[in-house]
């Protein structure tokens, strides 16, 4: 997926959002936002930029389709527990929740600060999930 397909998708999405779920949406108008204000070629040579922005398409599109069912539990019902948690809990928290840290993690995206120090308080969480 190249990044102007990717920002295509995501303005659609964010478009389908504020009527599924204005509040949201709000996060993806803000993230919209700031891939704007870049560059294409800014963004493709950012490897964790992309990485991060397909995987938003990706998970906006199945939320957007759960959301759209007339009722979530059978969709629910298919998907492991991780899966399940993502996009039932996790997700729609993160999207609706203000993040007043929301500047320094584009920025430190941008630059490329991110390690996996995170990945040993991480695997244990993903695992008993």
């Amino acid at each position: 997926m190249q990044i102007k397909e990717i920002i295509n998708k995501l303005r659609d999405q964010t478009e389908t959002a504020g009527v599924v779920a204005p509040q949201e949406a709000e996060k993806l108008k803000k993230i919209l936002n700031w891939v704007h204000k870049e560059k294409p070629g800014k963004l493709t040579a950012r490897k964790y930029v992309l990485i991060f922005l397909k995987q938003l398409v990706l998970d906006v599109e199945a939320w957007l389709k759960i959301q759209s069912l007339p009722t979530s539990a059978e969709a629910f019902k298919r998907m492991s527990p991780t899966q399940r948690y993502w996009y039932r809990d996790l997700f729609p928290l993160w999207l609706r929740n203000y993040d007043p840290k929301f500047y320094k993690w584009k920025r430190s995206l941008m630059k490329g600060e991110y390690a996996s120090a995170d990945r040993e308080l991480i695997k244990p969480l993903i695992d008993r999930i």
